[in-house]
């Protein structure tokens, strides 16, 4: 007796299931490399992440006591005796020919465990020919390695949005042409008002 040939219903079950057997086996070598890329020790290329580990004993909102004992990673910065604006005017240089709404080059940057974040920045900033001015009375040792995807200008800007909490008053950062700078800062300050420009989260590289 002659075998019936398989159904449509069969032939479209059997496709199925195959394709979903690929799906699954895909999906599961996925898994495992991602699980050996973490084990290699590689950064994370998630900012939000690698802040929170970072921040992970250590929050406070800017309407509470600061304590004296700031533990093992904040580090107090002692305030310069000239004040911001006048440092600002004294560094002005009719020379620079960087054009305002500069940015920077998009690209990864790596945060390394044992720096500290003005360190880090600073570095970053120097590669591209910029200084920052950390103009706040702390800093921050960074326990978890990290990564951000940005321009150096994105980036302080993203640091300044991941330690505000930790400052009285709004943490912003500026971009001073003149000076070929950058300020984060949380004081007020009329020099940087007229002669530089407040960082933005949607500013595009030039």
């Amino acid at each position: 007796m002659a075998k019936k040939p398989p159904s449509n219903a069969q032939f479209w079950l059997r496709y199925l299931l195959l394709s979903l057997g690929v799906i699954v086996v895909g999906v599961t070598l996925i898994i495992l490399l991602n699980r050996e890329g973490s084990m290699d020790g590689e950064p994370a290329k998630d900012p939000a992440a690698g802040m929170s580990k970072f921040y992970a004993d250590y929050r406070m909102s800017s309407s509470q006591p600061r304590p004296k004992d700031l533990g093992d990673f904040v580090i107090e910065v002692e305030e310069p005796e000239e004040g911001m604006d006048n440092r600002l005017s004294d560094m002005e240089s009719l020379q620079s020919n960087i054009p305002r709404g500069w940015v920077g080059e998009y690209k990864f940057r790596d945060f390394k465990a044992g720096s500290t974040l003005r360190e880090s920045i600073s570095a970053h900033a120097q590669n591209e020919g910029m200084q920052v001015l950390w103009e706040l009375d702390q800093d921050f040792i960074i326990k978890v390695q990290f990564q951000i995807e940005d321009t150096i200008v994105g980036s302080l800007h993203k640091i300044a949005g991941a330690i505000g909490a930790n400052f009285d008053g709004d943490v912003e950062t500026w971009f001073c042409p003149r000076q070929r700078a950058l300020v984060i800062t949380n004081k007020q300050s009329n020099y940087l008002l007229q002669h530089c420009e407040k960082n933005q989260r949607d500013q595009q590289p030039n």
